[in-house]
């Protein structure tokens, strides 16, 4: 059997997602800014399914819009780059992005 590694990017230390961590705040920014989720993905080191999964808990209906090119993009993506992002962006984004509301699990009787 093939046992793959679960990938830990943005996950505090149970498992679950951190929203005050620079990897998941700038995904939502740039979903926020409708870039392609691949583009997202590999600019942040997440996978595309993470990527789609972080959007949908923040209400986000990602589709398919922009692939990282242009002027705009390019200013983005190097504003919120993970490797180099400021103190001062950093404390934007925590300022500005909220953790999304506890679900409630849907559960069936009968």
């Amino acid at each position: 059997m093939d046992k793959r590694k679960r990938s830990t990017v943005g996950l505090n230390e149970r498992g679950r997602v951190d929203w005050t961590d620079p990897v998941n705040l700038i995904c939502i920014r740039l979903s926020e800014e409708r870039f392609h989720g691949k583009v997202i993905a590999k600019h942040t080191g997440l996978t595309t399914g993470q990527v789609y999964s972080r959007c949908n808990a923040m209400g986000f209906k990602l589709r398919d819009a922009r692939d990282g090119h242009g002027q705009r993009a390019t200013l983005v993506l190097n504003t919120y780059s993970i490797k180099t992002i400021k103190p001062r962006a950093k404390h934007e984004l925590v300022a500005t992005i909220q953790a999304p509301a506890k679900k409630k699990s849907k559960r069936r009787t009968g």
